[in-house]
């Protein structure tokens, strides 16, 4: 099947060098996507902690990850077209500022009601903030740097586990879990400070065109490689979400791990995933977009089966899991830009659309995942990840261009 991705230049300037105000732009993004991030990994090493501390099991804190997650999925596209003819710096700040509330509140809870309500409105507040960092990123970058770009500020949540996990986890086990969140609220101000007074403020050019709200989806709906450009989101990140969401449960029980190791096994993936974003250029820049995906997904399927056979050796699962983080964070940068850049005059919509099944991935995966590993095995979960991400391949051989 023929496409045509579209890289349009935005308003920043026309070189790849970056100027100073181009990099505290990238730097605010970055810093705020790391605690956004960070508070979605978070969840996995400290799940038994709060479960304990909030009186309630292993499934019933899986269902504080569905509903951030959820939240945002159903958010992200209510939220979208209005993304279209508005400031996308007004939605940024106005979601980061939701987000970091909802994040101090959860340190504040003391029954699972509560942590459930701050939960969702953490999602909430993420749906309005992170589709607009990329819908900003795609439209004021031009060509040369728009992917570079991308990969820089999605490298930030790679950091956040490689150094916000650990040392959440270590806060938690040295403290309470409680002071986690509220020190990710305070560095979340901090980010929605420099936002403020670095980033500029951008107008869509077709605000007479973002006028009709549902015309946006009815672009997304005609264009065959749009639509199927979200569900190849969203079976690749439930075959990651489903793994990720237990992995803190799984090692607890496998490797008879306390709460603050566990964060150290983090540190390995998250490193792993951050070097990715430097050194994954070396496969994405000669194999292209479509090679991309597809190899990297054909390596996480592998992967997937050898964590559940690895459980005799913690040092076997933790290099498998670091495969697992490398590669993950090769191919899911190219899937966020393909969305971000495949109908550009639609692209807070579909940028919204696409992380709203990004984190449809994240509810089903936490969801079924939780029944799974609790009914059956971390090895079915795996399984059932495989065939996730298998789809998603099948869908990038059809949907991309042999020369992307």
């Amino acid at each position: 099947m023929k496409q045509n991705v579209t890289f349009v230049s935005g308003n920043v300037s026309t070189t790849e060098r970056m100027s100073s105000k181009e990099k505290w732009i990238v730097f605010s993004f970055f810093l705020a996507v790391f605690i956004v991030g960070l508070d979605s990994f978070i969840i996995s090493p400290l799940l038994s902690v709060i479960g304990k501390g909030l009186h309630t099991t292993t499934q019933g804190m899986g269902w504080a990850v569905t509903l951030y997650a959820a939240f945002y999925a159903i958010g992200a596209p209510i939220i979208a077209p209005f993304s279209e003819k508005s400031s996308r710096k007004k939605m940024i700040m106005a979601g980061l500022a939701v987000f970091t509330m909802a994040t101090i509140s959860c340190g504040f809870a003391n029954q699972l009601w509560f942590f459930y309500a701050a939960r969702a409105l953490a999602g909430l507040g993420a749906a309005m903030f992170t589709p607009n960092v990329y819908a900003y990123i795609g439209g004021n970058f031009n060509r040369e740097q728009v992917a570079k770009v991308m990969g820089m500020v999605m490298a930030a949540l790679s950091l956040s586990i490689a150094v916000g996990v650990p040392i959440g986890s270590f806060i938690a086990g040295s403290t309470s879990w409680n002071w986690t969140f509220w020190i990710s609220g305070i560095i979340s101000l901090i980010a929605l400070f420099i936002i403020m007074v670095s980033v500029k403020k951008d107008i869509p050019s077709n605000r007479a065109a973002n006028h009709n709200i549902f015309k946006h989806y009815q672009n997304i709906i005609a264009k065959k490689q749009a639509w199927l450009g979200l569900f190849m989101m969203l079976f690749w990140m439930y075959s990651f979400y489903a793994i990720y969401t237990f992995l803190g449960v799984y090692i607890e029980n496998t490797f008879s791990l306390s709460t603050n190791r566990i964060g150290l096994v983090f540190i390995a993936y998250g490193l792993s995933n951050f070097a990715s974003s430097f050194f994954g250029g070396w496969i994405s820049k000669p194999l292209g977009m479509k090679k991309t995906i597809i190899l990297s997904g054909l390596v996480c399927t592998v992967l997937y089966l050898l964590l559940a056979l690895t459980n005799h050796s913690i040092v076997l699962f933790i290099i498998v899991l670091a495969l697992v983080a490398f590669f993950q964070g090769v191919g899911v940068p190219q899937l966020t830009t393909y969305n971000a850049v495949v109908l550009p005059e639609s692209r807070s919509t579909m940028t919204s659309l696409s992380n709203s099944f990004l984190y449809l991935g994240l509810t089903l995966g936490s969801s079924v995942g939780g029944y799974l590993i609790q009914s059956y095995s971390f090895l079915v979960l795996s399984i059932v990840s495989i065939v996730s991400i298998s789809i998603s391949v099948f869908i990038s051989k059809a949907v991309l261009a042999k020369n992307l």
